[in-house]
């Protein structure tokens, strides 16, 4: 990893070296009002600086190859002699292109596009994906784990990320997201506002309630709801002052099972993968595990 005056010392180098190639009779680079200039547009950190692109550098006057090179120098991927421009890949040259392309054109929700197809290939579907803790591509791990399959290195399954270990994905899989599962449907995600399908806000209720609930459908099969205007009775006694106490009382073989796996350390978190759920509305299998339906 370099320092910021080492990236700036390289930049100086490839604008010197362009200023001599093209000699006195050209335009020649004021390296000090480059320099000026890229300070006040905030790059005066490494950070920065890695944020920087090579149009942000064109602005400050550079030639444009001049300023791809540099724009490589900062993001510290190389020394700037051989930066290209990513090709856009097409059916056509989807085998030619290189890894790193791929990788740049990689979308990991668009797993039918063509960089995902052929990423998908060179890996054999095995893990290659690596995904930054605020959940975008590690496009730098990605291309290491890509390029070491494709020279036959056996498949990563970890990979350090930020001074952690991280998984590493197949092309077409995204990291785990849960989501709140509707206390009376099992395997049914809530939305992100915590509504089902017919508005009913459950995440609103403690949480104790809604595993209570839930227990009494899908274990002792004291509760059984039927049809919408259930499911709106349900929620209306949940929501009413010392519900928890109420519903004890009317489920008490629920009650008991509640306190057994509260002791245990096993109720149930009501939330699922969401890659797994149905998505706000009915589930295929309306079933519990007590064979009661819930509608």
């Amino acid at each position: 990893m370099s320092t910021y005056s080492e990236l700036i010392d390289r930049a100086a180098a490839i604008i010197a070296e362009h200023n001599g190639a093209i000699g006195e009779g050209g335009k020649q680079i004021d390296f000090e009002a480059f320099k000026t200039g890229l300070a006040r547009m905030g790059g005066t950190t490494e950070e920065a600086l890695k944020l920087v692109s090579w149009e942000d550098l064109q602005a400050l006057s550079l030639p444009t190859l001049i300023a791809k090179r540099v724009a490589v120098i900062f993001r510290q991927e190389g020394d700037g002699s051989a930066a290209r421009t990513a090709r856009r890949i097409t059916p056509m040259n989807r085998t030619e292109v290189t890894v790193d392309e791929l990788v740049a054109a990689f979308d990991p929700r668009q797993p039918s596009n063509l960089a995902a197809q052929e990423m998908k290939v060179r890996s054999g579907d095995r893990p290659c994906v690596v995904f930054d803790r605020d959940g975008g591509v590690h496009r730098k791990l990605t291309a290491q784990c890509l390029q070491e399959l494709v020279a036959g290195d056996p498949p990563r399954l970890t990979i350090e990320v930020g001074g952690k270990p991280s998984k590493v994905y197949k092309v077409g899989e995204l990291p785990d997201e849960t989501v709140d599962e509707h206390p009376l449907r099992r395997g049914t995600q809530l939305r992100r506002d915590g509504t089902d399908d017919l508005g009913i806000h459950w995440t609103g209720l403690k949480l104790d309630v809604r595993q209570l609930l839930h227990i009494a459908v899908h274990e002792t099969g004291e509760l059984r709801v039927n049809g919408n205007d259930g499911v709106h009775d349900v929620f209306e006694r949940a929501s009413k002052d010392g519900a928890m106490s109420a519903l004890r009382t009317r489920y008490p073989q629920a009650s008991i099972r509640f306190d057994e796996l509260e002791t245990a350390g096993n109720l149930p978190t009501l939330k699922i993968a969401k890659s797994g759920a149905q998505s706000g509305g009915r589930p295929n299998n309306p079933f519990g595990g007590s064979g009661n339906r819930v509608v």
